[in-house]
């Protein structure tokens, strides 16, 4: 039966639903090392990483694309990407026509951070893995660089403020009665 759940066992040797298992029905479960071993396939993650770590700007950047959007942008955009960091939580947001955009764009904002922030590098990269963030080209230039990239399980604040973002812009472009394509400004 390949460690099934007793009680799911039990029910079934009730029920007549299989044959050929000798189980005492009045039997209670047993705690079962390989059943724990064979769930336990990797420790989970924090749900924030450590601060003790973060003690500076560029020492953890987040990051996420959001899109398509429905509607192209004034500027014929589709696509941003959102760059926070953890120390300061400083956001800084590229518009993108492509998720292809992404290595570009993240290569404009490791420049920007070196010379305004006056970082020698940023240390660790997380984003969620998605394509744009998997690319040989993307993976080599962080090796390059130095760069641990994160895992994906700790890249909620990046996504809460995505969320921030995309629920005040339609409000403020409802509010000052603006066309829903100004979104890319608005954000």
């Amino acid at each position: 039966m390949g460690h099934i759940n007793h009680d799911d066992l039990q029910k079934m040797v009730k029920e007549g639903l299989v044959k050929g298992v000798d189980l005492d029905l009045n039997s209670k479960p047993d705690f079962c090392q390989t059943c724990i071993k064979a769930k336990a396939t990797q420790k989970s993650f924090p749900k924030m990483s450590t601060k003790e770590n973060i003690k500076a700007y560029g020492d953890k950047i987040m990051a996420d694309v959001w899109g398509p959007a429905e509607l192209e942008s004034l500027d014929y955009k589709k696509f941003y990407l959102l760059f926070q960091d953890q120390h300061s939580h400083e956001e800084h947001i590229y518009f993108m026509a492509k998720k292809s955009e992404a290595l570009e764009n993240y290569r404009h904002y490791e420049a920007w951070a070196k010379v305004q922030r006056n970082i020698p590098a940023i240390k660790i990269f997380s984003s969620d893995r998605g394509g744009e963030f998997m690319s040989t080209e993307f993976n080599n230039h962080l090796e390059r660089q130095g760069m641990v990239h994160d895992s994906p399980q700790l890249n909620g604040r990046v996504e809460q403020a995505n969320h921030a973002h995309l629920e005040n812009a339609p409000a403020m472009l409802i509010q000052t009665k603006l066309p829903p394509f100004l979104w890319a400004k608005a954000i």
